[in-house]
This record gives structure tokens, C-alpha cells and sequence, in this order.
């Protein structure tokens, strides 16, 4: 049931908001990571309870899909202090992508300027100095600040509701690298082949679009 709510999940969600890296999230499932690191626990939980929701089997009815996914997310830690910063900031990710389909959507304005936050803490806003190539923590942390900045617009701008940790945040990141997952390597991104199109490609315009600030940045 975990591996298919996992898939399910990638295949109606991952796909418009690229947060995480599918082969290397199937990689620690597979490897039993859940046993002993609280942090992708927190995350694995979350990409669960928002995958039943996709649920397919015509046996089962909306609520019931509901609350199979409530199921999944009463057991993240995700209102404990988790050691772990950037599962952190995608657990938020992930319980807005939930709650805003099961429970009160007002409700996620709050948890998106937490996450905010986290990923101000965690530095996720700032260009940093690097070496030649970018690294896979560092592609992710930068496709976890994006995340948060569309899901600012997408879940808060509709119902009239500014996020308060977002409106004076400064930041000089660059956009995210247009390579699937398909095609990073052992050490992070590669290179997209050009005869085909991307699917991250579509989430960077969306980006783009609902976060005014990003108008000053180019697309190459």
C-alpha cells in the first residue's frame, strides 16, 4: 500500500510541484531509511496521506479516501521539533498539499509562513558560494524554497491572505535547474537532453508567474 500511495503521489502531485526527487526518495524507502531517521518518517507519512487522495478503487468514496489519508497523516511528527531542517520545510510542504484538500484551507496560510520561516533558517533563500557543479542537497533545498514561494501564491492569494514571514523576505537564489529526475547524476543534476521537454520546465514558469520577484531573474 505504501509503495502505490508513494506512486500515486509522484504521478498527481510531483509533477506541478517538484519538491522532491523521486529515485532518490524510492531509494531511501527501499533502503528501510523510515526506521531510523525521524526526519524522512515525517516526509514518507506526508507523501502518503496526500497520495490517498488519489485513490482510484470505485469501492471507495471521497470520504473514505479522506480518511485513509488522515490515517497517514495523524501519524506524522510533523508538530514536533524534528532535528532534521530541510524534512522540516518539505513536511510543512506536504501537510499544506494535504489540509488544503481535507480540512479548513485558511488554515494553510499559518503553516506556509511557517515553512517560510524554516527555509529562511535554513538558508534556502540565499545564493550561496559553490563549486563548479551544484550538489544534490543543494538542488533540493533550492526546489524546496521555489515550492513554498508558489505555494504561497496558490493556497494564500486566493482567500485574500498575505503571508507575513514572506512579505519583507529578501532573496538572490537562482531558479531551478530545467533537468528531471531521470537525468541527475550520483551527485546532483545533469543535463536535460534537448530533443526533450522538461516537466520541471513547467513548474519554474508557474513560479515565475505567481512570484512577481521573479521577474528580474532570466530563464537562462
Amino acid at each position: 500500500l505504501m509503495q502505490s500511495l508513494v506512486s500515486l503521489y509522484f504521478w498527481n502531485v510531483d509533477l506541478t510541484m517538484p519538491l522532491l526527487h523521486r529515485p532518490i526518495f524510492e531509494e531511501c524507502t527501499n533502503q528501510k531509511l523510515l526506521l531510523h531517521h525521524e526526519g524522512f518518517v515525517s516526509t514518507l507519512l506526508l507523501v502518503c496521506a496526500v497520495g490517498s487522495l488519489y485513490v482510484a478503487d470505485t469501492s471507495m468514496s471521497k470520504r473514505e479516501r479522506k480518511a485513509l489519508g488522515w490515517s497517514w497523516y495523524n501519524q506524522s511528527p510533523i508538530s514536533q521539533p524534528l532535528v532534521y531542517l530541510t524534512h522540516r520545510v518539505f513536511s510543512s510542504q506536504l501537510a499544506v498539499e494535504f489540509l488544503h484538500r481535507t480540512a479548513n484551507p485558511l488554515f494553510c496560510w499559518f503553516i506556509t509562513s511557517c515553512g517560510l520561516r524554516l527555509a529562511e533558517d535554513m538558508g534556502a533563500h540565499r545564493r550561496r558560494a559553490r563549486g563548479p557543479t551544484i550538489t544534490t542537497e543543494e538542488e533540493l533545498e533550492k526546489r524546496a524554497f521555489w515550492c513554498e514561494c508558489s505555494i504561497r501564491s496558490s493556497k494564500s492569494l486566493p482567500y485574500h491572505i498575505a503571508c507575513p514571514s514572506s512579505v519583507s523576505v529578501s532573496f538572490d537564489i537562482n531558479i531551478s535547474i530545467e533537468c528531471d529526475d531521470e537525468y541527475w547524476g550520483l551527485s546532483g543534476p545533469g543535463r536535460q537532453p534537448p530533443e526533450t521537454p522538461s516537466t520541471v520546465a513547467f513548474f519554474i514558469r508557474i513560479a515565475i508567474i505567481r512570484t512577481p520577484r521573479l521577474l528580474c531573474f532570466p530563464l537562462n
